[in-house]
């Protein structure tokens, strides 16, 4: 696992990727370590589609705040950043972590997250995302 302290660096090395994608992670993380559903959909684009690790597809704003709010419903989720890997399309960025993600009361379980996004009026929005429990 690479320190946080290079994580900037490396984004910032990365060609058409700025330090605003680096941003993005770093909001989305206490987003989801606040537990706060709003503050967690504020990140998604209205037209957004995420992959859950079970296969089911939520597209939208109102299947996202369904799911979320599943998930979310035994109280915040812990997520630890294990890695992460951000590469520039044409019109935005694919982001590939591989994150620990606990539920209260639970053990925690590692995840493949395969993100896109998009930005929209000069802030990044998740446009896709897909979760992947990872094997072993």
């Amino acid at each position: 696992m690479l320190p946080s302290l290079l994580i900037p660096a490396l984004v910032m090395a990365a060609p058409g990727v700025d330090e605003g994608t680096f941003a993005f992670t770093k909001a989305r993380l206490a987003a989801v370590k606040s537990g706060d559903l709003d503050r967690i959909l504020a990140l998604y684009d209205p037209w957004a589609e995420a992959v859950g690790s079970d296969g089911r597809l939520a597209k939208g704003s109102d299947a996202l705040r369904a799911r979320w709010a599943g998930l979310l419903a035994k109280g915040p989720l812990q997520v630890e950043l294990k890695e992460i890997s951000y590469v520039a399309g044409p019109d935005g960025v694919f982001a590939h972590a591989v994150i620990a993600l606990t539920a209260p009361g639970e053990a925690p379980v590692l995840q493949h997250v395969t993100e896109y996004r998009v930005r929209k009026q000069g802030r990044w929005l998740l446009r896709y995302e897909s979760f992947q429990r990872a094997q072993g």
